[in-house]
């Protein structure tokens, strides 16, 4: 941690009034001060004290997409995902002639357009039906650890490798004998299709995951009610052959949640500190002058500032003007392929008990305050997040106990998507350095 603050001189102020608060004691001023008396500088020096919260485990029902895949991040390690979720039968059930014919069965999904990682890569996707009922292991949720068991022989699987941003569905053959089994239940009217209670005792619902040998891609898929469907395809024969098909629709409940599972051995978070009332704190120190977020994976950036309240042990008074925090991905750790910054993020204040509290508003007071990356696409070494700070840095100065004050960094989700987006930020002892960037008037005493 620095103790000595260095500063950058912007220009010289002319005139000073007493229409702001200055830090130490506010100095009067009758006539126009000499150019000399104020100064507008720049502190760069301030130094923002990241780490990295790891989560033991965290809430992922009624998610805004499904995942499926599994990828191995040179960072963060193997992450393993698959999805749960529930079917209902048809509002209103066909009626099938004697003469008609079972053709086949297939679960069709639709994707959004989200991934992560190699894309020219196969993939197998696994259909396995559930071999018991969902039910909140706590309270009403449903947690990335939580699983249920599943019948050992899969429902369905295909290997293919998808395109996300071209392809808006796929079809993954189910078994026979188990779409033959519904077709006659359909065609018998069995009580099994009396409601939806009875339809979900005969199936209890369905997870999607993908073969453990691949770990190069996952993706998404839309996951609002009725967006998957397993569809039973049919055809009469008489008076002339006429295809016919019969949907069974996907229910986003409180039960349906997305289970994520990692493997952090051979990074940096590996060896993290042990886990305390669900969490543990890794130094960016200890990782490699490191900061990673994954939010929700459960993994957080934190920045404090320790170091702030030094700049007050100088002769001159200081008023803050502007307080600038500026988070720089690193270089390697990145790219529009495969491994895409996050979209935008947001960030909310917490202190040493790593509690999360309100989140960080712009300048308007009121609204939640969010950063885009500015991307350095020529040499990629300027690449930036910047969030305005001042009214926090402010608080934090007046409070002599804030030196634990700070914020976690998190991803903001797209509207129709849970992403699995990260970023890995560098410490001030790193190529790129975060920084906090204090614009201040010093009124020499």
């Amino acid at each position: 941690m620095k103790n000595v603050t260095s500063f950058k001189i912007i220009l010289p102020v002319l005139f000073v009034v007493g229409l702001f608060s200055c830090y130490k004691n506010t100095i009067q001023f009758g006539t126009q001060p000499e150019n000399e008396y104020t100064r507008l500088i720049a502190i760069d020096s301030v130094e923002p004290v990241l780490s990295t919260i790891l989560l033991d485990s965290f809430t992922t029902n009624n998610p805004a997409s499904f995942f499926a895949g599994n990828l191995r991040d040179p960072y963060l390690g193997l992450i393993r995902t698959a999805s749960f979720f529930k079917m209902d039968k048809p509002a209103t059930l066909p009626e099938i002639p004697v003469t008609a014919v079972y053709d086949s069965i297939c679960l069709v999904l639709r994707l959004n357009e989200y991934y992560l990682g190699d894309t020219t890569q196969p993939l197998t996707i696994q259909v396995h039906e559930l071999a018991e009922e969902l039910q909140y292991p706590f309270s009403t949720y449903m947690y990335n650890t939580t699983n249920f068991l599943v019948k050992p022989q899969a429902l369905g699987s295909r290997t293919l490798t998808i395109r996300p941003t071209y392809d808006d569905s796929l079809l993954i053959r189910l078994d026979d004998a188990r779409g033959l089994d519904l077709y006659n239940k359909i065609y018998n009217v069995a009580s099994e299709l009396a409601s939806t209670d009875a339809f979900q005792q005969y199936l209890r619902g369905l997870r999607l995951s993908a073969s453990d040998p691949d770990e190069s891609v996952l993706f998404g898929i839309l996951s609002s009610s009725g967006s998957l469907a397993i569809r039973l395809f049919y055809h009469h024969t008489v008076p002339y052959p006429e295809s016919k098909q019969v949907d069974f629709l996907s229910v986003n409940d409180n039960y349906a949640f997305n289970q994520i599972k990692t493997d952090r051995s051979g990074t940096f978070l590996a060896n993290g500190p042990a886990s305390s009332n669900g969490l543990s704190e890794l130094s960016s120190s200890a990782s490699g002058n490191l900061s990673f977020m994954q939010s929700n994976a459960g993994i957080y950036s934190k920045v404090i500032f320790p170091s702030l309240r030094n700049i007050l042990q100088r002769e001159e008074t200081l008023r803050l003007l502007k307080a600038e925090l500026f988070l720089r991905p690193v270089k390697s750790s990145y790219d529009d392929a495969r491994f895409p910054l996050p979209d935008t993020l947001y960030m909310v204040q917490t202190d040493g008990s790593n509690v999360a509290g309100n989140a960080v508003a712009d300048s308007s007071g009121t609204d939640v305050q969010y950063a885009y990356p500015v991307i350095d696409q020529l040499y990629g070494v300027n690449t930036y997040y910047r969030f305005e700070v001042t009214n926090y840095i402010k608080a934090m100065l007046a409070n002599s106990g804030a030196t634990d004050d700070g914020f976690f960094i998190l991803q903001k989700n797209p509207s129709n998507q849970f992403s699995l987006h990260r970023a890995v930020f560098g410490n001030v002892s790193h190529e790129f350095r975060s920084e906090l960037v204090l614009s201040v008037v010093t009124i020499n005493n």
